[in-house]
């Protein structure tokens, strides 16, 4: 059996949560080191990750009572996300550190149209942590160091 996105389960803090979606991209910006047009080695460069999550309104409103507590939106904390899935014979974990949410799309409304209603929130991972993969990080020790 192969692993599908229906297979994962997602921690947004100490929320489980059922995604309609969820992307995230690791953009490395290191760069390649060329003498006379040849690649002889490379430097490293920064790095980001961001992405969106899309939530039917029930799940939205697990997320919506934490801002609640907070005070406001721009009060929330910056949040971890744990995604962990798994069949017979593939498992994957990925840990996103400290991801600052925002809203895009809050309404969208459609009288013709009988889907659900959805809101996205795209994040910025902000912690030091950034990307866990199956239990290696993304980044090095030394790129961490003194943070």
């Amino acid at each position: 059996m192969r692993l599908t996105g229906k297979d994962f389960d997602t921690m947004i803090g100490d929320y489980s949560v059922r995604v309609e979606s969820l992307s995230a991209s690791i953009t490395d910006n290191r760069k390649v080191i060329k003498e006379n047009g040849i690649p002889v080695d490379f430097t490293n460069g920064d790095v980001e990750c961001s992405g969106e999550i899309e939530l039917n309104i029930r799940n939205f409103k697990l997320i919506a009572a934490a801002a609640k507590d907070a005070g406001s939106w721009r009060d929330l904390k910056p949040f971890d996300i744990g995604l962990t899935g798994s069949v017979t014979g593939e498992n994957q974990t990925i840990d996103l550190d400290k991801c600052l949410l925002r809203i895009s799309d809050l309404i969208n409304i459609d009288p013709n149209s009988n889907d659900q209603m959805k809101i996205k929130l795209p994040f910025d991972v902000t912690g030091p942590d950034f990307v866990v993969i199956d239990g290696t990080p993304y980044l090095s020790a030394h790129d961490i160091r003194d943070l």
